[in-house]
């Protein structure tokens, strides 16, 4: 998941820059949906979800809107994306991204 600090003033009073980094939560599983496909709108442009992510019942709550990557056994990034829905079940999580 992407942690992002806010901004913060600095002793005279300007804006410092808040920093992004990546933070691990926990082991999971991704799959491919049949969407991903792009919906185009009057007055915005839309995804539909792309994947479904599965995660241990235990593993920390992970907000909507989040930016979140899965990555492979060998590093490569398997999928990013933001979150658009988070469940918890009696055994497993799941994200919609």
């Amino acid at each position: 998941m992407l942690v992002t600090s806010q901004a913060t003033r600095n002793a005279v009073g300007d804006l410092v820059g808040g920093s992004s980094e990546w933070k691990t939560l926990t082991k999971c599983r991704e799959e491919p949906s049949d969407g991903g496909t792009e919906v185009s709108t009057v007055s915005a442009r839309a995804n539909d979800k792309s994947s479904a992510i599965f995660f241990p019942a235990n593993s920390p709550a992970v907000p909507v809107n989040a930016q979140v990557r899965v990555l492979g056994a060998d590093g490569t990034v398997q999928v990013e994306g933001f979150v658009m829905r988070y469940k918890r079940y009696k055994h497993y999580g799941k994200i919609w991204v």
